[in-house]
C-alpha cells in the first residue's frame, strides 16, 4: 500500500500483534479517521470484520496471516467495494 499511494497524506494505523483480537479491535475508536489499517499477522477473525463495514474512508486494510477466511474477506468486501483488502 505504500506504494501505491503515492504523496497523498494518509492516516494509518497497524498492529502485527499475535495477542490483538477482535475484542481488542472493537474497543478502537479511531478507525473512521484511518485511511489505512493493517493488521497483518493478528489473531482477529470474521467475527472483527464487522468494525470496518461503516469506514467510508477507509482505502487499504490488509488482513494476511489472520485467522479471517476467504469467505469473510468476500463478504466485507461486498459491504466496502471501495476499499482494497489484501488477503
Amino acid at each position: 500500500w505504500r506504494r501505491l499511494s503515492k504523496f497523498k497524506k494518509r492516516i494509518t494505523w497497524s498492529t502485527h500483534d499475535p495477542a490483538f483480537n477482535d475484542e481488542r479491535l472493537g474497543e478502537r475508536q479511531d478507525l473512521q479517521t484511518c485511511h489505512v489499517i493493517d493488521l497483518q499477522g493478528t489473531g482477529v477473525t470474521n467475527d472483527g470484520l464487522n468494525h470496518f463495514q461503516y469506514l467510508p474512508i477507509l482505502e487499504f486494510l490488509v488482513l494476511k496471516n489472520t485467522n479471517v477466511t476467504p469467505d469473510g474477506v468476500t463478504e466485507l468486501q461486498a459491504t466496502i467495494p471501495e476499499t482494497c483488502i489484501w488477503y
